[in-house]
């Protein structure tokens, strides 16, 4: 390198982007320098540089330069002097080999989740675990005092990680936000019924300690094989999620159901079903309010606000019909419904964008299908998708799309008019 300059620059770094990460970091934490770098390519200039040197013996090379010149400089040449060096950049030079060096030398620790007999160090255990380096593997000792054995993944340092137990049998679940996980289990392990499980942190090296930062971490028992689905419930936690981050935070929680939280407009409150009514839950008091629906007291999870707010879209299920569920509406700020659907069974899944239409899910003649009727109620127009269990989740704002749930003969399938639609998962731990 030449030590000129205001910035930092490495050549053939993405090539080797394991390596260029120890450095980057270090320059972002402590530096604050400019910091770029290249992929990898045939050094035709400046052959007596010691970089060149190694890359024409064979040796895999990356060359840290200086950028951002303040000064003159002319490269290897008589007119080259003292007075061309800027000793800033080259003090930071030495601090950026140093802490990138150490940082690399010791990225040979691992974290994650883990499910153990005991706190002896010794211990049988399950661990959900990635390592400095980006190795993810499903790690495990069956009895006190064995060597540990793994199960390897291909993906490389996920940041959403799983663990579950459920009888002897343990499953990790692992992904990059926003894509799916990758799946892998042991059978047949017995830890043994009073456990201890957590999140861990291990370094490979006595000299050093490690920090990581879990978010978005929960720990809860999974659902029963005989739990009965609308007639057994688990409780329920309330949460909002950042859509461009992933992260969550839990707002309230009960022990009985609290299904489909609808936002109003303003992002001040969910609308959300539990036991036949309806609540409005206030984001900044956290405290519930029941939402006056009158005479629908049976109402089920199928409900949407207008665009505009002012009015809710519900699904209540009267005596009349013993119980199939009908379409009506009702002002967001409450009062007596009016109905929509004259047929049953009706499902409300959305408005249309100018809130004049209700889109809903009904069974006519033993077959479901999407149907489409005015806010108005009256005649109920088909969508031509007929002999398939069609539930019409949404539309967007412009109402070009709809996305739609159709179960196949082994599988649900899940698909969209003009529209992709990704899951974001989170990184929790089951047990």
């Amino acid at each position: 390198m030449v030590g000129n300059g205001t910035g930092f620059s490495v050549a053939n770094g993405k090539s080797f982007p394991t390596i260029l990460n120890h450095f980057s970091v270090a320059n972002e934490k402590y530096l604050h320098r400019d910091f770029t770098a290249s992929e990898a390519r045939v050094n035709y200039g400046r052959p007596r540089t010691d970089g060149a040197i190694f890359e024409k013996a064979g040796y895999k090379v990356i060359h840290l330069y200086t950028s951002g010149t303040v000064k003159t400089v002319y490269y290897h040449h008589p007119l080259d002097t003292t007075d061309a060096l800027t000793p800033e950049i080259m003090e930071d030079a030495a601090k950026l080999l140093y802490l990138g060096v150490l940082d690399l030398a010791n990225d040979k620790f691992k974290t994650g989740l883990m499910i153990r007999s005991s706190a002896a160090s010794n211990s049988p255990v399950v661990a959900c675990t990635v390592h400095g380096d980006g190795l993810t593997s499903l790690q495990y000792r069956t009895k006190p005092g064995e060597n540990m054995r793994e199960v390897k993944f291909t993906i490389s340092a996920p940041d959403v990680l799983q663990l579950e137990k459920k009888g002897n049998c343990f499953t990790m679940s692992v992904a990059h936000f926003g894509e799916l996980y990758q799946v892998q289990k042991v059978d047949s392990i017995d830890l043994g019924s009073d456990l201890m499980a957590g999140l861990f942190v291990c370094s490979h090296n006595n000299k050093f300690s490690e920090e990581v930062e879990f978010t978005n971490t929960l720990a809860f028992n999974p659902a029963p094989s005989e739990l009965f689905p609308y007639k057994n419930y688990l409780g329920s936690l309330l949460e909002v999620m950042d859509v461009a981050t992933g992260h969550r935070e839990t707002v309230a929680s009960s022990t009985t159901s609290l299904q489909a939280p609808n936002w109003t407009p303003d992002a001040k409150t969910l609308i959300y079903n539990s036991g036949g009514q309806l609540y409005n839950f206030d984001l900044a008091t956290r405290t519930s309010s029941v939402l006056n629906t009158g005479f629908a007291d049976k109402n089920n999870n199928d409900h949407v606000l207008t665009f505009d707010g002012k009015q809710i879209g519900i699904s209540h299920q009267p005596e009349e019909t013993k119980g199939q569920s009908v379409v009506y509406t009702v002002p967001v700020t409450g009062g007596v419904p009016k109905k929509i659907t004259e047929k049953s069974p009706s499902y409300f899944h959305g408005w249309s964008p100018d809130n004049q239409f209700l889109l809903y899910t009904g069974e006519r003649n033993g077959d479901y299908d999407i149907y489409k009727t005015s806010k108005d109620g009256g005649k109920e127009v088909q969508l031509r998708m007929p002999r398939v269990w069609m539930m019409v989740r949404n539309t967007r704002p412009m109402g070009n799309t709809s996305i739609f749930v159709r179960p196949g003969q082994a599988e649900c399938r899940c698909g969209a008019w003009n529209l992709m639609v990704k899951t974001k998962p989170n990184l929790h731990l089951m047990i």
